[in-house]
């Protein structure tokens, strides 16, 4: 069996055909896939699609670049979200830092205090995080690294290898997504990192294997297929051990399995 760790299913471009999305999947042999919210409209949305699919499993955060325009009172209004669903989601994300487009210190410190407070919210309620890291692996690491967090999720990685290895020592997952196919710097990520530490995404409708195809759920399969030819061993091997790491994960804190 197969997991989608990470997608994006409350999008304009799976509006028409999300069923036939989900079916695609499951023929595909996934289990399920973790729909991930990233503001609150995404976040509704999110946990409906999930009433309707049961093979969809919810997460709800905010994206670091949301996080900056949040006022006080809508920080707060969208931690008592989270913690008023706590029972219907399997993970806190997406949350996390992205320095990509700011350099601002005073945004990043407000980017910072927001992830400090998902990263509290993930010790008291058991849910792991699925961390948004781009251009801030290290920083997103140290903070996760000193909290009490368990099986948190570095969502896309695409850091340099170090941090990588750090994550996994950790005891915590480097995700995958399905740009392995062509991509030299997460392929490196994938055939170095232990696989008891890897999980696979799609990151769909983006990071497409295929080159001007929408990407989908039922495509993480590219990506674990990758992964078993960049460490040599069997699909099958490689399938089983990734699909555990991802029953982990979603296992830990969810109440919704």
């Amino acid at each position: 069996m197969f997991a989608d760790m990470h997608c994006h299913l409350a999008t304009r471009d799976f509006e028409r055909d999300l069923s036939l999305v989900i079916d695609r999947a499951k023929k595909a042999q996934l289990d399920f896939c973790v729909a991930v919210g990233t503001n609150t409209k995404d976040n509704l949305e999110t946990l409906d699609i999930a009433r309707r699919f049961a093979f969809v499993k919810p997460a709800i955060g905010i994206y670091p670049q949301e996080a900056e325009q949040l006022d006080d009172d809508e920080f707060e209004a969208l931690v008592s979200f989270i913690a008023k669903n706590k029972e219907k989601i399997c993970s806190i994300g997406e949350v996390g830092l992205d320095y990509k487009n700011t350099s601002d210190k005073i945004l990043i410190d407000k980017q910072k205090r927001v992830f400090e407070r998902m990263i509290v919210l993930s010790e008291k309620t058991k849910l792991p995080l699925t961390i948004h890291s781009r251009k801030a692996e290290n920083d997103a690491f140290e903070m996760v690294k000193s909290s009490n967090a368990k099986n948190a999720v570095f969502h896309c990685f695409m850091g340099n290898l170090a941090i990588a290895k750090k994550i996994s020592d950790a005891g915590h997952f480097v995700s995958v997504p399905t740009n392995v196919v062509f991509n030299a710097a997460v392929q490196e990520i994938a055939k170095e990192i232990d696989i008891h530490s890897l999980v696979a995404e799609t990151d769909s409708p983006f990071l497409s294997p295929f080159k001007g195809k929408r990407n989908e759920p039922a495509f993480v399969v590219e990506a674990v297929k990758k992964i078993a030819l960049l460490k040599k061993i069997k699909l099958e091997d490689a399938e089983g051990q990734i699909f555990a790491n991802s029953k982990k994960i979603i296992s830990a804190g969810a109440r919704i399995i």
